[in-house]
């Protein structure tokens, strides 16, 4: 075991080695190019490179560079500000005595990012520079590097009416004061914040310096300056006030927020809401709930928005009651905020209450006990599916369709029995159906719907075929076998049917065998559609066994149409057997141009090396199209 550690040290310490020399060798060209008469645009990207792989080697060749044409000494710093290395430092703060304008305020600024503490002296002898853009880049490298004797000179600092320097000025007030509360100075980043806030500065530094106070005092403290601001008619203490009531976090804070809730203006609470959901805890529902019936309509909006955060199953009586209301923008948002209801007690509840709601409002709620996915509706669902009223039935059953499983399969198979109209009947079909997609046990789902098929009269059986037909598994599949073999012919036409649209691959034999028998041309299409169109949309289906089943559809079909849906079928199938069956269809007159269009499709798929009897067939392809083209003279 040692010597194999000693391996791996040995293997990781020669890799080390030669990438090292490697960047070295590379450094070494960069240098080469940037010390070179090459263009700017060469030196420019060497620059660029050097400050990924440039080490103490590089200072002096990009120092060279920094004193000239102005691209390439802005290369050169931003290839110096990035090297882990003081003798960056050293070279950039030379470079000052030597140049001037915006080449000099660059350097500057790469100093301030380097945050280099040797620098402080020379830029505070910069802050006399008769060139205001200069002295402005020193104010802000010295407020980047922070520090007591930063800020002791930033304080002296006299702009007097300048508009030049008071941003950077405040700026690097701001960036002191941050330094200051990362070291635990929150003392003195608090003063820094109050003469900010307290002085005529834009109001961007007002709201950052207001923001600053806020956190950098104790608990009691900052809720009393949010409050403060929200209560107040100064517009920077209101909007960092709205920016940190969200972000003071723990119990008492959300209890003070809480309670201040109600004082504030309508136009406050509004925007004050979004702050407040950021809290957890009872005390936030409650203060919600106590504004919920404001005379303003915008703070009732905010609040049933809200609602869709915090609430809960007491939230219940006020979201329904808006769910009534004349206006669209309460109903959506008490929509929303009762679909989202998270505690389970809330579906529980909002049904209790609808024997209290009439009309358009019931049928909502319905809707909504489905939209809830809550599978604990559905007992409540399964009774009002046979309720007197056709619009709650219907609206009941479509709610379920959302819920149900191979659980609650028997119920709805019980309840499609008792159905007392065709499109009741249809819609419970289509529950049943999506509970059996639903179902991870496919046939546990359709038991009770083949066990119902024994005791029922001719349209219960009908019914119950159809859902067979939407239903996989072989219990299913078994069910439509025997639904054909009915005396009934109506029993026998839904089986076929249904087993003519099943989405069972299972079936496709059944399909093929009844087409290939009956003598019925309507069912015959039906089951060959049914066929193709499912092998045509299942990617499960290997492209083998599809080209095998096209070959059975065309032994059966009869029709140009059905052919047709082959042709496309094998069209998609990007393989040299697709290409060989298609190559049987150029004799046929009726679909040989169709069969051609096909090959030449398939025939892009493959390349140059293709097989002489790839090529065969792609050539006859050619003729064929050749030959139409000639025959109707474009």
């Amino acid at each position: 075991m040692k010597i194999q550690g000693l391996n791996r040290l040995l293997i990781l310490l020669f890799t080390t080695f030669v990438i090292s020399c490697v960047c070295a060798d590379e450094e070494q060209d960069l240098i080469t190019v940037i010390q070179s008469s090459t263009g700017i645009v060469q030196k420019c990207n060497a620059c660029q490179r050097l400050g990924i792989v440039g080490t103490v080697r590089s200072a002096p060749a990009l120092a060279a560079l920094l004193a000239g044409e102005e691209r390439t000494s802005h290369a050169a710093r931003y290839a110096l500000e990035s090297m882990p290395c003081p003798e960056a430092d050293t070279v950039l703060i030379e470079a000052l005595a030597k140049t001037s304008g915006l080449v000099k305020a660059g350097i500057i600024n790469s100093l301030g990012t380097r945050r280099d503490r040797t620098a402080v002296p020379t830029l505070i002898k910069l802050l006399s520079d008769p060139d205001i853009q200069v002295v402005a880049s020193a104010i802000t490298a010295l407020g980047r590097i922070a520090g007591p004797e930063v800020l002791a000179v930033l304080n002296m600092v006299k702009i007097d009416s300048s508009l030049v320097l008071q941003t950077p000025l405040n700026e690097a007030f701001l960036m002191c004061a941050e330094a200051l509360v990362s070291s635990g100075d929150k003392k003195t980043a608090y003063e820094i914040y109050e003469k900010i806030y307290e002085s005529k500065a834009p109001q961007y530094f007002r709201v950052a310096a207001y923001r600053g106070l806020i956190l950098t005092s104790d608990e009691k403290k900052a809720l009393k300056l949010v409050e403060k601001g929200l209560k107040g008619k100064e517009r920077s203490s209101l909007t960092a006030s709205l920016q940190m009531a969200g972000e003071l976090k723990g119990e008492n804070a959300t209890k003070a927020l809480s309670k201040l809730l109600p004082k504030l203006s309508p136009e406050i609470q509004c925007r004050f809401i979004d702050a407040l959901v950021q809290h957890d805890g009872s005390s936030v529902l409650e203060a919600l709930l106590s504004i919920a019936d404001s005379r303003n309509p915008d703070v009732r909006i905010a609040v049933l928005k809200a609602m869709s955060r915090v609430g809960n199953d007491s939230a219940v009586p006020l979201l329904l009651k808006s769910l009534a209301s004349s206006k669209n923008v309460e109903q959506e948002s008490a929509r929303e905020a009762l679909i989202r209801l998270q505690d389970k007690n809330s579906t529980k509840l909002i049904a209790e209450n609808l024997s209290k709601i009439e009309g358009l409002t019931k049928l909502e709620v319905i809707r909504i006990l489905g939209l809830r996915r809550d599978v604990s509706a559905i007992p409540i669902l399964l009774k009002l599916a046979e309720d007197t009223d056709e619009s709650i039935r219907i609206t009941s059953i479509q709610s379920l369709a959302m819920l149900a499983n191979e659980a609650s399969s028997g119920d709805l198979v019980t309840l499609l029995l008792r159905a007392k109209t065709e499109s009741q009947r249809s819609e419970i079909e289509k529950a049943l159906a999506l509970a059996g997609t639903r179902s991870t046990n496919k046939d546990q789902c359709a038991a009770p719907v083949v066990a119902a098929l024994a005791g029922t009269d001719v349209t219960g059986k009908c019914a119950l075929l159809r859902v067979c037909g939407n239903l996989t598994g072989s219990t299913a599949l078994n069910a439509l076998r025997e639904g054909i073999k009915n005396n009934d012919a109506e029993v026998q036409g839904t089986a076929i049917r249904s087993l003519a649209s099943s989405h069972n691959p299972e079936a496709i034999p059944d399909q093929l065998a009844y087409a290939k028998n009956t003598a019925n041309q309507t069912y015959r299409v039906l089951l060959l559609r049914g066929c193709m169109k499912m092998i045509d949309e299942d990617v499960n289906i290997p492209a083998g066994r599809k080209i095998e089943i096209c070959k059975d559809v065309m032994s059966v079909s009869d029709r140009f149409e059905e052919k047709m849906l082959v042709v496309s079928c094998l069209s998609k199938l990007n393989t040299i057997e697709s290409l060989k069956v298609l190559e049987t269809f150029l004799s046929d007159n009726s679909l040989k141009k169709d069969a051609a269009t096909a090959i030449l499709k398939i025939g892009k798929s493959f390349d140059a090396s293709q097989t002489d009897a790839v090529k065969s067939v792609l050539q006859k392809a050619n003729e064929v199209m050749n030959a139409s083209r000639n025959k109707t003279g474009n």
